[in-house]
């Protein structure tokens, strides 16, 4: 599997919401955004667990960024991200890794994240990127992981 590892530094200009509209942005521009171009999708991961995505394919991309979420994090907190990089010229597409989001779990308790091997969020994402992203065409891929 190759893809290169994004390092970005975010400058204001950036974003595509300054924070004294972002109210008002939020919901007009993100909101419907979220709603009418991400898609959701998912797939059956390593001892059959159900592994929850959401992508947004931009017809005119510079290249597409696999985006893999910290411990505890979901999809639907990179709305925002989503919606300024798209409008910068990237397609995206955001994992729930096991255990985490909408992804499912081992546990009857949903408050715990437990995984039995890491090696599993490794095959998880692996298949992720050979199977669903690769399944487009791209000029380049990223990933940009993300932690706490």
């Amino acid at each position: 599997i190759t893809l290169s590892l994004v390092i970005m530094s975010f400058s204001p200009s950036l974003f595509a919401i300054p924070e004294k509209h972002f109210e008002t942005m939020y919901a007009a521009g993100v909101t419907p955004f979220y709603k009418t171009v991400g898609q959701s999708g998912s797939f059956s991961g390593k001892n059959g667990i159900h592994i929850r995505y959401r992508h947004f394919i931009n017809p005119f991309e510079k290249a597409a960024i696999v985006i893999a979420p910290g411990y505890g994090d979901s999809y639907i907190h990179y709305a925002e991200l989503a919606f300024d990089l798209f409008l910068k010229g990237y397609s995206l597409y955001i994992i729930d890794h096991r255990g985490q989001g909408f992804s499912g779990r081992f546990l009857e308790n949903h408050q715990i994240g437990h995984v039995d091997r890491f090696q599993y969020y490794i095959h998880d994402l692996k298949y992720f990127v050979e199977r669903v992203v690769k399944s487009q065409e791209h000029k380049k891929i990223f990933l940009l992981p993300l932690t706490h």
